[in-house]
């Protein structure tokens, strides 16, 4: 397939490389600044360069690789150049592919696959993108090209309904981005107690923990104090944690009566 990329995103960067290499081509890179899709291309080694002022037509694929914020807006700029039958696809985890209001009538197919994946680091994320879990939707022939595009990046993926999406997100929100404020304040205690460089050992620690929900399930992987019944620990250790964080101080309650509820199946 053909791909046209409007923007250039760490994530339409990491996906396009892999995609170029599964003898995919990219089009256009379309951004408001030249020099940024002339990066884009020169990353990727494919494609041509250019703004949105340039664009003439784009037809096949095309990438709506910008902040979910700016999805409607760049697509309003753009479909009046867009040719019917072509395939809309952004990244977003949290909109559904309907933000392309009207796609059908004019003749547009729509779809969204969004990677279950950090891309803080692009070149950890290369790395891990074999093994990234897609969450996808879109009309019929939108979902048909998005399933076939994953296939050849991991071949992995779920399918969602177009009103899932905002739970979808949210889901991954907590199981990702919430665990890195968890690690910051695991890092803060780490340093008080002396661990001065602690990072090696919370991603040692946070991937066990994965790889046990993996083979074991979430309620299965739950160790610890409050898995074991150790009240008296829970007790010091919420002292302990008050005096480090006394601005979250209940958050320690609430995190100690959840997983407290996840033991007893209460959950």
């Amino acid at each position: 397939m053909e791909l046209n990329v409007l923007g250039t995103s760490k994530v339409a960067l990491t996906i396009c490389r892999r995609l170029v290499e599964k003898s995919h081509t990219v089009g256009f890179v379309v951004s408001r600044f030249k020099e940024n899709a002339q990066r884009f291309v020169k990353d990727i080694g494919s494609g041509v360069p250019i703004t949105y002022d340039e664009i003439e037509k784009l037809s096949d694929v095309v990438f709506f690789a910008v902040p979910d914020s700016a999805i409607a807006q760049v697509y309003e700029r753009t479909k009046d150049r867009i040719l019917p039958g072509t395939c809309l696809i952004h990244f977003s985890g949290f909109h559904s592919s309907k933000i392309f209001a009207n796609a059908e009538k004019l003749g547009f197919h729509r779809a969204s696959m969004h990677p279950n994946l950090s891309f803080a680091d692009p070149v950890v994320a290369q790395s891990n993108l074999l093994n990234c879990i897609f969450g996808v939707e879109g009309d019929a022939e939108g979902l048909r090209i998005a399933i076939e595009l994953v296939e050849d990046i991991s071949g992995k993926y779920v399918v969602l309904p177009e009103d899932g999406k905002a739970g979808y997100h949210l889901a991954a929100v907590v199981c990702s981005n919430f665990v890195v404020g968890l690690a910051a304040l695991a890092e803060r205690i780490y340093e008080k107690s002396g661990v001065e460089e602690s990072r090696e050992l919370m991603g040692n620690l946070i991937d066990s923990v994965a790889q046990n929900i993996k083979i074991k399930g979430v309620a299965g992987s739950l160790t610890g104090p409050v898995a074991r019944g150790d009240w008296e620990v829970v007790k010091k250790e919420r002292e302990l944690f008050k005096s480090i964080f006394p601005q979250f101080a209940s958050f320690y309650d609430q995190m100690v009566e959840l997983l407290r509820s996840l033991k007893e199946g209460r959950l």
